[in-house]
């Protein structure tokens, strides 16, 4: 890309009045926002990955699913034996929907409470205590009718992340737990914020 913006010729040289990344920089911030292109393959890549994880019903989902995840999803697989070049691109875009996706609590049931994304604090949304119980122990063991159990909060984290969790409200009425993506406000991912969050 910098070729075609200052021109390419072997046998002269060129002047490179300014740096690439400073040209990538938003208007805002000094520069001439023009995309970073590996940023933005990367944004375009995640909302696939967002596409087969929202939409499992879909025949590119399934196709896919059947073929690379079988027993889980497109945010925990791994690369496995053979992947197709397909495949491979998808994964090198895994990280962004790993760190900036979360778990909207509605019942509880399908997000591990100590290993899954899913408190409202950032980078990680994730709960850590020094003495972690079950890898495997959904949210819904701490969850007593349609609020928190505070007192087995108190018991299993610091207290402070204690009372953090039980600000969090829960969608009882809703159904199943909902993965979202936490840099937009209405939950979805796109690739304007997932650039955004990538840059």
């Amino acid at each position: 890309m910098s070729r075609i913006w200052w021109g390419h010729d072997d046998e002269k040289r060129h002047i490179y009045w300014v740096a690439w990344n400073k040209l990538c920089r938003s208007k805002r911030d000094g520069g001439l926002d023009f995309r970073h292109l590996e940023a933005f393959n990367i944004a375009m890549l995640a909302k696939q990955l967002w596409r087969l994880n929202t939409f499992p019903d879909n025949l590119t989902s399934r196709l896919m699913k059947a073929r690379y995840f079988p027993n889980s999803n497109p945010l925990e697989e791994k690369l496995g034996h053979h992947p197709s070049f397909v495949w491979q691109s998808l994964l090198e875009a895994q990280w962004v929907l790993q760190k900036g996706c979360r778990w909207l609590i509605r019942n509880g049931q399908r997000v591990r409470f100590w290993t899954d994304n899913w408190t409202l604090t950032a980078p990680t949304f994730r709960v850590w205590s020094p003495c972690q119980g079950d890898r495997e122990a959904k949210v819904s063991g701490w969850i007593d009718g349609n609020s928190w159990n505070v007192a087995m909060l108190k018991q299993s984290v610091f207290e402070s992340k204690a009372e953090e969790i039980s600000k969090i409200p829960i969608c009882h009425s809703s159904g199943d737990d909902v993965l979202v993506w936490h840099y937009c406000k209405g939950g979805e991912y796109t690739v304007k914020s997932g650039y955004a969050f990538i840059r």
